[in-house]
């Protein structure tokens, strides 16, 4: 009977534990979003105004060197004319993440993810 609590509650834990509490994603109020990184690892982005995202073919960054990023436990900011297909009329945003892993000599997203923000 114990054995079963305990399995029940750790798969309560992690049914509950979710890879977007990794990233969270705000409005500041000011004409941008905010992207706070809870790992120890740089989180790498597109963000595009959610009626945009269902007509736009876009492909996930994979040179480090040149993607938008979100720095290991830091916090950046994305002005809302930075976002894929933002006009004044939008009212929310997408924003795709994924860590980058190395692959051979480049780099591939680990699993892109996403999480939906109000403008």
């Amino acid at each position: 009977m114990t054995r079963a609590l305990v399995s029940i509650g750790t798969l309560a834990f992690i049914a509950c534990s979710s890879p977007t509490d990794q990233l969270t994603v705000a409005s500041t109020g000011t004409q941008s979003l905010r992207l706070a990184n809870k790992t120890a690892e740089p989180i790498y982005y597109f963000a595009v105004e959610s009626d945009a995202a269902a007509i736009i073919d876009w492909v996930a960054c994979t040179n480090p060197a040149q993607c938008k990023h979100v720095a290991p436990h830091g916090v950046s900011a994305i002005p809302y004319d930075q976002i894929a297909g933002y006009t004044p009329a939008a009212r929310q945003a997408i924003v795709y993440w994924w860590h980058l892993r190395p692959d051979g000599s480049l780099f591939r997203p680990d699993s892109i993810r996403s999480l939906g923000a109000q403008l």
